[in-house]
């Protein structure tokens, strides 16, 4: 298993770990989408007693994603499937914390104002679990993380 350095940063009273390797991977999944934006979904680890979220791992978009140079919606075909199967080889430990999209070259990482609204949606599903939401943007430059 090759090792990556590790990243930590803490947003709104969380903090989120997340190595090289997963940045490596969106990154190229960002690439190979280019000139459409593209996205998925983040799994990884919360632990509310540290209120902290582990990220580990991303998953493709599913088939009946949309996706254009400026706009992406990721789907849902497969998904539950997906998450189960993560369930079972982690026994429960890796779940869906969060989404991540790309943004076109030259715009920045920023959340839009229909980012905002996707993530404010995001949250209100999972605070009825008492989760956390979270939301990596990235693009040709930067990432930006978003945790509500």
């Amino acid at each position: 298993i090759k090792l990556y350095p590790v990243t930590r940063v803490v947003k709104d009273g969380w903090t989120v770990v997340y190595d090289e390797g997963l940045l490596n991977k969106i990154r190229a999944a960002r690439l190979s989408a280019l000139p459409c934006e593209t996205g998925g979904v983040l799994l990884g680890i919360v632990d509310t007693k540290s209120r902290t979220l582990q990220l580990v791992d991303t998953l493709p978009p599913p088939n009946d994603s949309v996706a254009s140079p400026t706009n992406f919606t990721r789907g849902k075909e497969g998904l539950s499937d997906a998450l189960l199967s993560v369930h079972k080889r982690t026994a429960g430990i890796v779940d869906y914390v969060g989404d991540w999209h790309s943004h076109p070259n030259g715009c920045g990482a920023s959340p839009s104002s229909d980012d905002n609204l996707l993530i404010a949606k995001l949250a209100e599903t999972m605070s009825q679990d008492g989760l956390p939401a979270l939301m990596l943007i990235v693009s040709d430059t930067e990432i930006s993380i978003t945790v509500i």
